[in-house]
């Protein structure tokens, strides 16, 4: 699983390209290797300054008092490129005190309509003691959702002892500011954004669709737009726009992926907490699901269809509602793309050979051969590689491959990855002196371990 998103560093992962460089992890995984691969590292790129309302202050707002703890917000001042929030801690109790807003365990923080895991704080406070602490809240990063003027601020903590014991969890605690009486919590800043063109402008990015009408339906979140938007090198997301329409907070999960019926990531990608009647936007990689050469090899092109699995939780993370797929735009009517040789053709399974490929990132000299396996069965299933199962030319050889989730009448890629050690070892220098592999592939219903093949495929490849 990913970790949580930052929501409003939407168009700075745009802008600096929001593909990691290393392989598509999207499934469970499957391991004979002891030498990771390299991964590269970017770093964002920074956003215009655009016009913002700088004028917005706050009055001194005791947030939480229940007489031994008190959490004040003092003042918001702006510079350039941040509102910086004051805020002061008292701790009367007799032991210190940690207080945590805005990480990946604990956050519930929001700008306007909008969450956000801005707002970061860790601060320990001793028994008896005081702590002043301004925390900076990126006016670029707002902007990318259509703000620019804050009329409320939102900032929950968890209150910790010295041994991890809780001591309290706030929830949301709400501060309006001098424009709150002419702010409108149902205007979507965000969704005109998209829509005017002003997203596209700020970011230098192209915004390929946006769908409104999406099918998906719950009774407690509504899934209000999905936006399909690339950046100057191409990286492509999907951006879902997500709303708690309940009183209580709500934990999204996204899972599977697929594009024209093909799952392109099977595992658990990321969580949003989503706070009563506030908005999430979550990025969903594509770049990071599949690369361009393989999307191609597959038959996928720039204009596919997507689904996306939801899974709602409470925020003890109990699942309340079971996973519900959403069509992101019109359903797909197409076929798969059979071309290839056929491996395996038994039991309501089709196994497509679809060629070897280089690895995506410049950093790694891994080869990948790809399948695409279909499954004609009105159950779940799930395909993999067996560990000690693979050779090239002979020889046998290190790999990766990640179990993937094949859904009733959907098609998976199944990527596996060669590691270039294991090759040079057998002195495979290149795709082109790949002729022949050979591996196990197990097939899987219901659960991952419940197989009902596992058939011996070999491969052979002419150049």
């Amino acid at each position: 699983m990913k970790n949580k998103v930052c929501y409003f560093v939407l168009l700075s992962l745009l802008l600096s390209g929001c593909a990691s460089a290393g392989g598509q992890n999207t499934g469970s995984q499957n391991v004979q290797t002891d030498t990771p691969a390299p991964q590269e590292s970017s770093k964002p790129a920074e956003i215009p300054k655009n016009v913002f309302k700088k004028d917005t202050t706050i009055e001194e707002t005791v947030l939480w008092d229940d007489g031994s703890v008190i959490i004040t917000a003092s003042e918001l001042n702006f510079s350039n490129y941040s509102a910086d929030l004051k805020l002061k801690f008292e701790n009367n109790t007799d032991k210190a005190l940690n207080f945590v807003s805005g990480s990946i365990g604990y956050s519930s923080n929001t700008i306007n309509r909008y969450m956000t895991s801005e707002m970061y704080v860790n601060e320990s406070v001793d028994a008896g003691m005081k702590a002043n602490k301004t925390i900076s809240i990126s006016l670029n990063e707002l902007q990318a959702l259509g703000i620019n003027e804050i009329a409320e601020i939102g900032i929950g903590f968890m209150i910790t002892d010295d041994d991890h014991n809780d001591y309290a969890r706030t929830g949301a605690l709400l501060i309006p500011t001098s424009a709150y009486d002419s702010y409108d919590p149902d205007t979507d800043t965000y969704l005109e954004s998209l829509q005017d063109g002003s997203f596209a402008a700020l970011g230098n990015a192209e915004v390929h669709d946006i769908f409104t009408d999406v099918a998906y339906s719950n009774s407690r979140i509504h899934l209000d737009s999905a936006a399909v938007v690339s950046n100057s090198s191409e990286d492509t997301v999907i951006l879902l726009e997500m709303t708690n329409t309940s009183e209580e907070t709500v934990i999204v999960r996204y899972g599977s992926v697929s594009a024209d019926n093909v799952v392109i990531c099977s595992s658990n990608w990321t969580n949003d907490t989503i706070a009563p009647h506030k908005t999430a936007i979550t990025m969903l990689d594509l770049s990071n699901m599949i690369s361009e050469e393989y999307a191609s090899a597959i038959g996928l092109g720039s204009d596919c269809s997507y689904t996306v699995d939801i899974t709602l939780m409470d925020e003890e993370y109990k699942i309340t509602d079971n996973v519900t797929t959403a069509e992101l735009g019109p359903a797909y009517a197409g076929e798969f793309n059979t071309d290839g040789d056929v491996l395996y053709d038994q039991n309501g399974f089709t196994v497509i050979s679809k060629g070897l490929a280089n690895d995506p990132s410049s950093y790694s000299e891994d080869k990948h051969a790809l399948f695409l396996v279909i499954n004609n069965n009105g159950k779940p299933a799930y395909a993999n590689i067996d560990y000690k199962s693979v050779s090239v030319n002979g020889y046998m050889t290190d790999f990766i491959c990640y179990t993937m989730e094949v859904p009733p009448h959907k098609a998976a890629l199944l990527n596996l990855e060669l590691m270039s050690r294991s090759l040079k070892e057998n002195d495979v220098s290149g795709i082109e002196s790949i002729t022949e592999l050979k591996c196990k592939l197990q097939l899987a219903q219901d659960t991952y371990y419940n197989y009902i093949d596992q058939p011996s495929l070999s491969v052979s490849y002419t150049h």
